[in-house]
C-alpha cells in the first residue's frame, strides 16, 4: 500500500512539472517588428545627411495560433518617397499552414500583385550558444542560408511555440524575435509581444488578391522585370523570401 502511495505521489509530480513545463509556452499571440533598410547601402540613389535617415522603417505584424500564421505590414500614409521606394522593396502578406508547410503569400512588385502559393522554403538551421534578450523573451542565435548565398542570422525563443519569423522565414525550435540578412542589408526587431491566449484567434486570413503563380515562376518574372536595377540578384532573391 504505501509502494502504491509513493507510485501516485511519482505520478501527479511528474504530470505536475510537465504541465508547468507546458504553461511556459504561449500558442496565441501577436508580434510587432520594426523593419529597417540601410537604403543608403542598398541603393546608389539614396542620399541623406541624417544618420538615422539613411534607414527605411516599416513595422509589421505577425500573428499565430500555432497552427496557422499571418505576417503582414502595418498601414502607414503612403507618399511620394514611399512609391519610390516600393520600386526597390517589395511587400508581402504571407500566411502560413504551419502543420502543412505551405504559405500563401501576396507579393506586392513593381506595381503588380502576385499571389503565391508553394511550400515553405526549407532552410537547414545551426544553433548557436550566444542568448540576448528581444522584447522580454531569450533568444538564442541561429544561422542558416537561404539559395545558397544569402546568410539569415536569427534570435528565436522557445517560449512562443510556434516556428515561425519574418516573411516565410521558418523551422526553428520557437518563433523568432530578431533577424538580420546582411545582403539585403535589412534588420527585423520584435518591439512588442502581445499574448493571445484568453482570446486566441480562430481564423487567420488568407490574402487572395493577385496573379496566382509559384515561386519558380515569379522567379523567371522577376529575373525578367529586374533586368536592368544594379545587382538585380538581390531584389530577386528578396521578394523570393
Amino acid at each position: 500500500m504505501r509502494h502504491l502511495i509513493f507510485k501516485l505521489f511519482g505520478i501527479i509530480q511528474c504530470l505536475a512539472i510537465a504541465n508547468i513545463a507546458k504553461a511556459q509556452f504561449i500558442r496565441n499571440y501577436e508580434v510587432i517588428y520594426e523593419k529597417k533598410i540601410n537604403m543608403e547601402k542598398l541603393s546608389k540613389w539614396w542620399r541623406s545627411d541624417d544618420k538615422d535617415g539613411k534607414f527605411w522603417k516599416d513595422n509589421f505584424k505577425l500573428k499565430t495560433n500555432s497552427q496557422f500564421s499571418s505576417y503582414e505590414r502595418v498601414e502607414k500614409d503612403i507618399s511620394e518617397e514611399s512609391n519610390w521606394v516600393w520600386g526597390h522593396v517589395s511587400y508581402s502578406q504571407t500566411f502560413i499552414d504551419i502543420l502543412g508547410g505551405q504559405q500563401t503569400s501576396q507579393k506586392e512588385v513593381s506595381e503588380k500583385t502576385f499571389l503565391v502559393q508553394d511550400s515553405i522554403p526549407k532552410l537547414q538551421w545551426y544553433i548557436q550558444d550566444e542568448v540576448r534578450t528581444i522584447a522580454g523573451y531569450p533568444c538564442r542565435k541561429a544561422m542558416t542560408k537561404f539559395k545558397d548565398s544569402v546568410v539569415i542570422v536569427a534570435y528565436f525563443t522557445e517560449q512562443l511555440y510556434a516556428p515561425i519569423g519574418p516573411e516565410s522565414v521558418t523551422g526553428l525550435p520557437g518563433t523568432i524575435l530578431g533577424m538580420v540578412i546582411p545582403m539585403f542589408e535589412t534588420t527585423w526587431l520584435a518591439t512588442t509581444v502581445t499574448s493571445l491566449e484568453l482570446n486566441p484567434s480562430k481564423v487567420i486570413p488568407q490574402p487572395k488578391k493577385g496573379e496566382k503563380t509559384n515561386l519558380k515562376a515569379l522567379e523567371d518574372i522577376l529575373q525578367k522585370t529586374y533586368k536592368e536595377y544594379d545587382k538585380p540578384y538581390k531584389l530577386v532573391l528578396r521578394v523570393l523570401l
